[in-house]
């Protein structure tokens, strides 16, 4: 029986190889590292704990991580099965929700998601508001068929009439003259 660091470990991973295809196993460490993720880590991060979180991930999410000998990275070989509709992506799901409310305690003040919250697009989110970072996102005004980006420290979350607005600091990029 795996224990839930373990799982929540499984579905860290599998979170991180959707928002980044190819991984090394140094940055999927130093990843690991930086969202404070290793902080309860019974098995260390050396390539065997990785492996064993492979097989887990396999077995339990029927999510296949393989090895690229051309580029020398690893990647899901399977990225299909994380879009179809069964128990095994319900169970990641789950934990990935679990791993975000963990991650949005200390901004409880910040948040107020309603029945948005589990959305993989709220980790980046989340992340820079904790590290008081700016980020880059995309907005699509209601209606439009284009969307802007834009650069933004965020600062709060919050649903309202079933839409999410991100009220942020606005960042005005210029280019030095030359």
């Amino acid at each position: 029986m795996l224990s839930l660091l373990r799982l929540q470990r499984c579905a860290w991973i599998v979170n991180h190889f959707k928002r980044t295809p190819k991984l090394s196993l140094k940055t999927l460490d130093n990843e690991w590292e930086n969202d404070e993720m290793d902080k309860a880590n019974a098995d260390g991060n050396g390539r065997r704990a990785w492996y064993k979180c492979f097989e887990q991930i396999l077995l339990l999410f029927g999510v296949n991580i393989i090895y690229d000998n051309k580029v020398h990275k690893w990647y899901i070989s399977n990225p299909d099965i994380l879009q179809e509709d069964n128990f095994e992506q319900y169970m990641l799901s789950t934990l990935s929700t679990r791993l975000l409310v963990e991650d949005c305690i200390a901004l409880n003040e910040r948040l107020r998601l309603g029945q948005y919250g589990s959305g993989h697009w709220m980790r980046p989110i989340v992340a820079a508001m904790k590290k008081n970072r700016i980020i880059i996102i995309n907005y699509k005004k209601i209606g439009a068929t284009i969307d802007k980006p834009y650069t933004v420290q965020p600062y709060y979350v919050r649903e309202y009439k079933n839409c999410l607005y991100l009220i942020a600091k606005k960042i005005e990029r210029r280019l030095p003259d030359f």
